[in-house]
C-alpha cells in the first residue's frame, strides 16, 4: 500500500511541472506571395480644338491611383495546437471553419507589437501619425470610415467604435459567372497603437461564400486588407515595411 501512494504523488508531481504553452498572443506568420497588380492610368490629356473670340464649357473627370494606401488579400490556413516547451505537439486541430474569426496583424516594424498595450486608433488619430492633412480626399480620416467591431486579442477585448474601420468591396455573383454586384464586404482593416511609433492594422478572416470573390471579381479568399504605405506627401514615412502576424484562437 506504502508504493502505491507513493506512485500516485510522483504521477502529481510530474502532471503539475509538465510545461504546456498557454493561450497565447498572435504568431508570426510565414507569407507566400501571390500576384500582384495596379492600374495603369491613361497618360494623354483628352484634346479639344479651340479658336479664338469662343467661350468653352468643359466638364472634366479622371480617376487617380491612391498614393498613400496598398492593399493586400488572400487566404488564410494553419493549425491551432496543444503544445509542449520543446514545440512538440500532444494535439492539434485544423483551422479551417473560421468560427473563431481568425485575425491577421500587419505591424509597420521589425520589432514584436507590443501586444499586452494596444489602443484603438481612429482616422484623425492615424492622419496625425502620418502627419497628413485631413482634407486630403483619401486621408485616413476619410478611409476609416466604419464601425469596427469588438475583437479579442490574446486574452483582451477591444471595444470597437465609429471611424475605427476600413471595409473593403467584394463581388456577389448572383447573375452567374458572367457578372456581379459590387458591396461592402470584408473588415480589412482596424488600427491600433501600441504604445510606440508603430502601427498595427489588423484584418477578420471570414470563410469563404458561395458565389462570392475578392475585389477583382477573380478569387476567393478569407481577407482583403488595407495599409497605409505611401511613399510621398507625408511628413513622417518613407517606404513601409510590415511584418505580418496571425490569431487563429
Amino acid at each position: 500500500m506504502r508504493k502505491e501512494k507513493t506512485y500516485v504523488i510522483a504521477l502529481l508531481a510530474a502532471l503539475l511541472f509538465v510545461p504546456l504553452i498557454a493561450a497565447s498572443n498572435p504568431q508570426g506568420a510565414t507569407t507566400t506571395s501571390g500576384p500582384t497588380e495596379t492600374s495603369v492610368g491613361a497618360d494623354d490629356g483628352a484634346s479639344d480644338g479651340v479658336e479664338a473670340g469662343y467661350s468653352y464649357t468643359v466638364n472634366l473627370n479622371a480617376t487617380s491611383q491612391t498614393s498613400l494606401w496598398t492593399g493586400y488579400l488572400g487566404n488564410v490556413t494553419g493549425r491551432i495546437q496543444l503544445r509542449g516547451s520543446s514545440n512538440k505537439s500532444m494535439y492539434d486541430w485544423s483551422a479551417s471553419t473560421f468560427a473563431g474569426n481568425p485575425l491577421i496583424f500587419a505591424y509597420n516594424a521589425t520589432t514584436t507589437p507590443v501586444w499586452t498595450a494596444l489602443t484603438g486608433l481612429t482616422g484623425a488619430n492615424l492622419d496625425t501619425r502620418y502627419g497628413l492633412e485631413t482634407t486630403l480626399s483619401d486621408s485616413a480620416t476619410n478611409t476609416f470610415t466604419e464601425t469596427s467591431p469588438d475583437l479579442i486579442i490574446g486574452n483582451a477585448t477591444y471595444t470597437g467604435g465609429s471611424n475605427k474601420a476600413v471595409a473593403t468591396y467584394a463581388y456577389t455573383n448572383v447573375y452567374g459567372s458572367g457578372g456581379g454586384v459590387r458591396e461592402i464586404s470584408f473588415y480589412s482593416a482596424i488600427a491600433f497603437g501600441d504604445g510606440t511609433a508603430n502601427i498595427l492594422y489588423s484584418a477578420i478572416a471570414q470563410a469563404i461564400v458561395a458565389n462570392t470573390t475578392a475585389y477583382n471579381n477573380a478569387s476567393q479568399v478569407n481577407y482583403q486588407m488595407l495599409l497605409f504605405a505611401n511613399n510621398k506627401g507625408s511628413t513622417s514615412q518613407t517606404l513601409s515595411t510590415y511584418d505580418f502576424y496571425l490569431q487563429l484562437a
